[in-house]
């Protein structure tokens, strides 16, 4: 990330682990040489090829860490965001503007968040599913209680 600290401190990976789990995100270092692997992070490198993260990266990884939760893969996350990548590119591109471009580009990241949206609304009924069971099932109420739970198993098994 060119010129990141011209507008913000960078930080080493220890710092960033440590400050988003302060943040409540839990994530370990070697998570974080992975998504740079996988082309998800690129900090930028002091002269001795330490990682030095800037505001926009922790924010980037933020996002990373939601998008795993709810359900979405590295590879999803990936073409998300080279996506928006390519949004800026053709819209920093100056007063030659690609209107149709632009236009094709915004319909595909609508669509993808709306993707996102909809595993969102998934999750949370999955959620209500779980937390309307019982926990200890009487006799009356076993065959619901164990129709609810393998529903909610199958549901969670097919999005996996």
């Amino acid at each position: 990330m060119a010129n990141s600290s011209l507008n913000s401190k960078l930080y080493t990976i220890s710092e960033v682990v440590s400050a988003l789990r302060r943040q409540g995100f839990y994530v370990e270092s070697h998570k974080l040489r992975d998504y740079e692997k996988k082309g998800l992070l690129l900090p930028e490198r002091t002269s001795k090829e330490q990682r030095r993260y800037s505001d926009l990266d922790i924010g980037k990884i933020r996002r990373i860490l939601i998008f795993l939760f709810i359900g979405l893969s590295l590879k999803e996350i990936k073409n998300l965001f080279d996506l928006e990548k390519e949004f800026c590119d053709v819209y920093n591109k100056g007063n030659k503007i690609n209107l149709p471009a632009l236009s094709l580009l915004t319909k595909r990241i609508d669509n993808f968040y709306g993707e996102i949206i909809e595993r969102i609304i998934n999750q949370e009924g999955i959620l209500k599913e779980i937390s309307s069971v019982p926990e200890s099932p009487s006799e009356n109420n076993l065959l619901i209680y164990q129709a609810m739970v393998n529903a909610a198993k199958e549901t969670l098994a097919r999005r996996a």
